[in-house]
């Protein structure tokens, strides 16, 4: 007969609560959840995330979808749901406090869910690096107050935690070895009806409303400069996890080909991308589809990034590259016209071309770990058994 201290009954009793708040986060959380409930199926994992996390086994206990929201203004002017949700998972580390919080990216939140799991004598694991490398460096006297393990991505990040005697494991990033397609070009072709002999075209105008608002209008007036150029270009938008096709519905054409759930696939057959900065240039980089980078916020939040923001460039791809692999064009640069010609130059500047495939070769050899998600899965059971 088993008693509540012997440990397969402890085992099966260990909770973890996990918050990814936007779409790239959930799909780390989704892997992550996995890996965790493989190693222990007896695991109960709740989560405030979206529906990655909820095929991967997780309970729900607040929608990510809510939580669409991005910069200072943004989150002023939806309080109300950022309140909310802060207020449900107060509620569940007070009255049903997990053996484990895991915070994953979504550094604004998270470093203050962190702060509460310390109230309540809460374990919290940070997976992903909050980009104190890039700005508000401050943040690392929060992270080594209330953070009793840090999982970073990359190698540069282990370096600065270490330093900061802050407890860190470089796990690499996941992405290389989740980035790659699980059917044929063939298949993809037929199943979009896509002629493989023209350019196809992938938009990624962001995962957030607010981005979709500021950036799909400059896409979409950039199409037809790109038509009359290379008239046979086919386009194609992977609508993130994040996103309903109604929130694009007010800018769709009947040449966009929206796709869900397919994003891998598609990318594999993609001649160049247009990519809002995010982790989404990473994925298209190591998917090795020639991209552009485009970004655009409100004024204010752009003037106070201005003032703070410690790199040169803000895609992802470029700076774990560490070297322009993509070009950037941020807030008065996201015109049409940059757009069109970027692009087109992607596709029909061969020498310039076959330069950024090289890059993207080597990005992708950088990065690749097959163990990312199962590494962060041990991380966590050591911190809680």
């Amino acid at each position: 007969m088993q008693t509540q201290n012997d440990p397969i009954h402890r085992l099966n009793s260990y909770n973890i609560l996990m918050i990814a708040g936007e779409a790239s986060g959930d799909l780390l959380g989704a892997n992550l959840a996995r890996e965790l409930l493989q190693l222990h199926p007896g695991l109960t994992i709740h989560a405030l995330g979206g529906e990655p996390l909820r095929q991967a086994g997780v309970n729900i206990i607040f929608d990510n979808r809510r939580m669409n929201i991005v910069g200072w203004w943004e989150v002023i002017k939806n309080l109300g749901v950022v309140c909310a949700a802060m207020r449900t998972i107060k509620n569940r580390l007070k009255n049903h406090p997990p053996d484990l919080l895991i915070l994953i990216d979504y550094p604004g939140f998270n470093l203050r869910m962190a702060k509460l799991a310390k109230q309540y004598g809460v374990k919290v694991l940070y997976y992903v690096s909050p980009q104190i490398w890039a700005w508000k460096y401050g943040r690392i006297h929060t992270i080594r107050r209330c953070v009793d393990h840090i999982a970073v991505l990359f190698a540069f990040e282990a370096d600065i935690y270490r330093k900061e005697q802050v407890p860190v494991t470089f796990v690499g990033h996941p992405l290389a070895s989740l980035v790659r397609p699980s059917e044929t070009k063939a298949t993809i072709y037929q199943r979009y009806r896509l002629n493989p002999n023209h350019p196809i075209i992938a938009l990624f105008p962001g995962s957030r409303r607010q981005e979709i608002q500021r950036l799909f209008p400059k896409i979409l007036a950039a199409i037809p400069k790109i038509r009359a150029v290379i008239p046979e270009a086919q386009w194609v938008l992977p609508l993130a996890s994040s996103l309903q096709i109604e929130d694009l519905q007010p800018y769709l054409t009947d040449e966009i080909t929206v796709v869900q759930n397919d994003t891998y696939n598609l990318l594999s057959v993609c001649t160049a991308a247009i990519v809002k900065s995010g982790t989404s240039t990473l994925e298209t980089a190591l998917s090795q589809t020639p991209l552009l980078i485009i970004y655009k916020c409100n004024l204010l939040n752009y003037l106070i990034a201005g003032l703070v923001v410690r790199v040169r460039q803000i895609g992802l791809c470029n700076i774990v590259a560490q070297k322009p692999l993509a070009k950037e064009f941020i807030q008065y640069a996201v015109t049409a016209d940059n757009i069109a010609q970027e692009t087109i130059r992607l596709i029909t500047d061969q020498p310039y071309r076959s330069q950024i495939l090289t890059g993207l070769a080597d990005l992708r050899l950088k990065m690749t770990n097959n163990h990312a998600s199962r590494q962060v899965a041990h991380i966590a059971m050591k911190l809680i058994s």
